[in-house]
């Protein structure tokens, strides 16, 4: 079974959840015997890419250097490939249409990560170009692969023209292992007490809100909030935390993935304010690091974070923090919560997600 795989998502991204979990299907279903995997990335400075293609530092600078718009030359490539029929199955990455007058009859297997353009649209730039996009794969797609229940929920509330079962549910996986998880404690973390918040903060990532919801505690506990990922505060959030008294206290970091469990180890909570997702890598990586986390009920947390979870309701800000409050304060009830949270993070596996993914691959093969 030949299995070949869009590289759009590595032009977009630097890191993000949608590229990490792309790179896992690429180096991962090359792990079985009876498939064979490509992905026609020659140039991206994508954080993942050089796990499954380690020729790609040598010919970045090369390709960098002598053209415009190097990207494309990855999306020529992969067209190529599709019109000479050198693939059984096509997975697009994410959802731009560059490739569709390519495909022929190659079935198509299309990863749904999340509905927030559908849903929230006014949130993300360019949503209306993605759904139209997104419309169009999905009406060409033989399969859908959703990353959640809630997101399945919320594409065929949606589409309702769509055969619920030309839909599976296949979880992603966790990459950071609790066996893998370095026993020692960075000293200089251990003099701070801190919350975490991983990722984005525009738009429904609510990070504004966060932080006018918890000032007066992060005050009154003498403690900081780490911002994991994203670019350094604009002049805009810099006004605000100045208002709120919290330049010192709010920093943004962007630590390797080595030093990224050691953080999520240290916090005293991940503080996690989005009011949709898909699925939610954080959650799974803080909980298996043994840090507890804060959540809206919504979306798919529950589905996700299961009995673990600190909820409280989107936009209650008495909710969020008794929550917070209750981390801090009552030790016990924090330590059965990380204990659960444990266990929960070890119910969401990359094995289980690639053997899933590798036999709908099959099927789909198979009754083409």
């Amino acid at each position: 079974m030949r299995v070949l795989i869009d590289p759009q998502i590595f032009n977009h991204q630097l890191n993000g959840g949608i590229s990490r979990y792309v790179s896992k299907l690429i180096s991962g279903l090359r792990e079985f015997n009876d498939v064979s995997v490509y992905c026609p990335v020659i140039t991206s400075y994508n954080h993942f890419v050089p796990t499954f293609n380690s020729s790609i530092r040598w010919f970045n600078p090369l390709l960098h250097k002598f053209s415009d718009n190097p990207g494309l030359l990855n999306f020529r490539l992969n067209n190529l490939m599709l019109k000479a029929n050198l693939a059984d199955i096509f997975i697009p990455s994410f959802y731009d249409t560059y490739f569709f007058n390519s495909l022929g009859r190659i079935k198509v297997i299309l990863p749904i990560h999340d509905m927030i353009h559908e849903k929230y649209p006014d949130f993300i730039s360019g949503s209306e170009k993605v759904i139209e996009n997104k419309s169009k794969l999905i009406k060409r797609a033989d399969h859908i692969i959703c990353v959640s229940e809630n997101t399945k929920k919320d594409l065929l509330n949606i589409y309702k023209e769509i055969n619920p079962s030309k839909v599976s549910v296949i979880y992603h996986g966790n990459s950071i292992k609790q066996e893998e998880l370095t026993a020692s404690i960075n000293s200089n973390l251990q003099l701070e007490k801190y919350f975490i918040f991983v990722g984005l903060r525009g738009g429904y990532k609510q990070f504004d809100w966060l932080v006018e919801s918890i000032a007066d505690i992060l005050i009154e506990k003498n403690m900081s909030l780490l911002c994991i990922g994203g670019s350094a505060f604009t002049e805009i959030e810099q006004l605000k935390l100045s208002a709120l008294n919290l330049a010192d206290r709010v920093k943004v970091l962007n630590p390797n993935d080595e030093e990224l469990k050691i953080y999520y180890k240290n916090a005293t909570a991940l503080l996690f304010p989005s009011f949709y997702e898909g699925f939610g890598f954080p959650i799974i990586e803080s909980m298996s690091c043994g840090c507890p986390v804060v959540l809206n009920s919504g979306s798919c947390f529950p589905e996700i974070a299961s009995h673990a979870g600190y909820y409280y309701e989107f936009g209650d800000v008495q909710g969020i923090q008794k929550n917070v409050y209750s981390i801090l304060d009552d030790g016990q009830k924090r330590k059965n919560m990380i204990d659960l949270g444990i266990e929960i993070a070890k119910r969401f596996t990359w094995e289980n997600c690639l053997s899933e993914t590798n036999q709908l691959l099959k099927t789909v093969c198979k009754n083409g």
